[in-house]
């Protein structure tokens, strides 16, 4: 009996590691794609300051979506601001980003890069010295907790 109990407590612990590994690995999937996205992207990026990535996607939540796009239409035309686009406009209104001065800091993800690198809805990305620092995920549960928060950070680092 004894020996059973041991038994699925290292399976547990062994289950536990494993979730905790396929966790990381998949979160170092996601910030490798951004840095390899930006770097081939955006050549102007200054990559000594903190920069602020917009993903706008029609993905997952349609309210989310359309209101951190609304978010980022703010910024459009800021320094440091960069936005990639992979929403065809027909749930999201992608006609901002056409009409933008800064059309070296938008990208059109036209091969669903992002869908085939574990990154699917929309987000706000802060990235520091080519590294990712902050991926937020636009959902609901605390929308606006986080719409503040982005909007704080980059008024913060004009």
């Amino acid at each position: 009996m004894k020996r059973i109990q041991i038994m699925l407590y290292i399976s547990c612990i062994v289950l536990i590691f494993s979730v905790i590994s396929s966790c990381a690995t998949q979160k170092q999937k996601q910030q490798d794609a951004i840095i390899n996205y930006i770097n081939k992207n955006f050549k102007n990026i200054n990559k000594e300051k903190e920069n602020c990535i917009f993903i706008i996607s029609e993905n997952g939540c349609t309210g989310c979506n359309k209101g951190l796009s609304k978010i980022a239409c703010q910024f459009i035309d800021m320094n440091n601001i960069y936005f990639i686009i992979n929403a065809k406009g027909t749930i999201v209104d992608i006609s901002p980003y056409w009409e933008a001065k800064r059309q070296e800091n938008i990208s059109y993800d036209t091969t669903n890069y992002f869908n085939n690198n574990a990154l699917n809805y929309s987000y706000a990305i802060f990235v520091k010295n080519n590294e990712v620092d902050t991926i937020i995920e636009s959902t609901a549960e605390d929308f606006i907790e986080k719409s503040k928060y982005i909007e704080q950070r980059i008024i913060k680092n004009k």
